[in-house]
């Protein structure tokens, strides 16, 4: 698990996040989550592995649904182990171990994945439940018109992220390797 930043203002904190849960439970207040483009989070000091990644070419191999299953279930197969907040294992730590936390393998799995050819990737932290305290890593995968949600901690499947309801895999922050995004829950237009 990924401790939240002391920083308040970044993100949501657990009170906003039980009257989110409060208020869009009724049908009076929808809501809608939405992604922007930010020059800079709150974890960027601590995304150093990540860039390194991100900065290598991907692969021109053609890329395909059997891969994102294949290197999913095997992130999944590695054990647990966190060994600190804002320290990341690199893909090759992780290999090496055959262990991780979350951002560890998701890092992994993001890194496989780049390899396998996949032309479209994100990282994201956010809240595996909106009412968890601690922040959660995974991946999220675009491909053929669909948006999978890859957790190579507590599922080893591939899902859609329309298999969830709202309130589940919320994120914070996602990158991308040339953008990072923030996410703001927001009234829906009538």
């Amino acid at each position: 698990m990924i401790q939240q930043v002391p920083k308040q203002r970044w993100g949501l904190t657990a009170a906003s996040a039980a009257l989110l849960l409060l208020l869009s439970a009724t049908s009076a207040f929808p809501l809608t989550l939405e992604k922007q483009s930010v020059p800079k989070t709150p974890y960027d000091p601590y995304l150093g592995p990540f860039h390194q990644v991100a900065a290598t070419p991907v692969s021109r191999q053609e890329f395909t649904f059997d891969a994102i299953e294949k290197w999913t279930r095997r992130a999944y197969r590695f054990g647990y182990e966190h060994i600190g907040d804002y320290e990341w294992k690199t893909p090759e730590e992780v290999e090496r171990t055959f262990t991780g936390d979350c951002k560890d393998k998701a890092l992994w799995l993001f890194s496989r994945l780049r390899a396998s050819g996949a032309p479209a990737l994100e990282l994201v932290i956010g809240k595996r439940r909106l009412s968890d305290t601690k922040f959660h890593a995974w991946v999220v995968a675009f491909h053929d018109g669909r948006i999978y949600l890859l957790d190579p901690v507590s599922r080893g499947s591939v899902w859609e992220t329309s298999d969830f309801e709202w309130d589940e895999y919320v994120p914070a922050f996602s990158y991308d390797g040339r953008q990072s995004f923030s996410y703001e829950f927001r009234p829906m237009a009538r």
